[in-house]
């Protein structure tokens, strides 16, 4: 079988290396491509878990200044209530 092959000639192997070309340039650009394509879909999926992070910060601090809030309104509810008790066993003589 292989004896009888011969070399391939000159316009067949250019036109064999030419098409190669094109097709590796082709394999490389669509390459490029989904690369690009996956990068923005990855950009856009750190921003948002970033977004989501920086919501439950803001979510946690707000609890934590409601919680401050309650805790100086127990506080103060509290001290109104012991200075009430304290001014009513104040004895005038």
């Amino acid at each position: 079988m292989f004896k009888n092959t011969k070399p391939i000639l000159k316009e067949d192997r250019d036109r064999l290396r030419e098409r190669f070309t094109y097709i590796c340039n082709d394999v490389k650009r669509q390459q490029n491509n989904e690369y690009i394509e996956r990068e923005i879909k990855s950009k856009s999926y750190y921003e948002d878990i970033i977004r989501l992070i920086l919501a439950v910060l803001m979510l946690i601090h707000f609890l934590d200044l409601i919680q401050l809030i309650l805790k100086d309104a127990y506080v103060r509810k509290l001290f109104t209530k012991k200075k009430r008790n304290a001014l009513r066993n104040i004895k005038i003589k």
